[in-house]
């Protein structure tokens, strides 16, 4: 009397279910994650404007600032900032401040806008969507306030990466 061994493993067609499964699976992950890292580059572009923010806002508690920037170096020297592109990061390109309240106007009110870098053509790049993008802050000064806000109208980053403000 012959012992017949049980076969084991996996069949074919077993095996190329699992397979379309994680296929399936990956082509619903990977454009969520990758919309995630760039709202992700996006956060972080803010965090560089924090300095600015802050050194505008205090020139705004101190005077009059309809013609602060850092557009060069000895504005940029004046406000307490680096020129504005001196502050990059992989996917930014500059951080430019400008007042844009008429002088002595109450409240002040001054722009920042992030310019996003243009990927190289060679590169295959995940941010893309941000290529040459801009997302602008305004920032509102009373005597003891500060608000500040996206400019979504003007702002040429698409819309579904631009932050939520509250």
């Amino acid at each position: 009397m012959k012992i017949q061994k049980k076969q084991q493993g996996f069949t074919l067609i077993e095996i190329l279910i699992v397979i379309a499964i994680i296929g399936i699976l990956v082509a619903i992950a990977f454009p969520a994650y990758q919309q995630h890292l760039i709202q992700q580059k996006v956060t972080e572009s803010m965090a560089l404007a924090d300095p600015v923010k802050q050194a505008i806002a205090q020139a705004a508690a101190k005077g009059d600032i309809s013609t602060a920037t850092n557009a060069d170096q000895q504005a940029a020297g004046l406000l307490g900032v680096p020129v504005n592109t001196a502050i990059n990061n992989d996917v930014v390109e500059s951080v430019t401040v400008a007042g844009t309240s008429a002088m002595g106007a109450s409240p002040q009110t001054a722009n920042i806008t992030i310019l996003f870098k243009k990927p190289v053509e060679t590169e295959q790049n995940a941010f893309a969507p941000l290529a040459g993008g801009t997302l602008i802050l305004q920032g509102t000064f009373a005597a003891d306030s500060v608000v500040w806000s996206i400019n979504t109208a003007a702002s040429t980053l698409p819309a579904k990466f631009q932050p939520k403000t509250d």
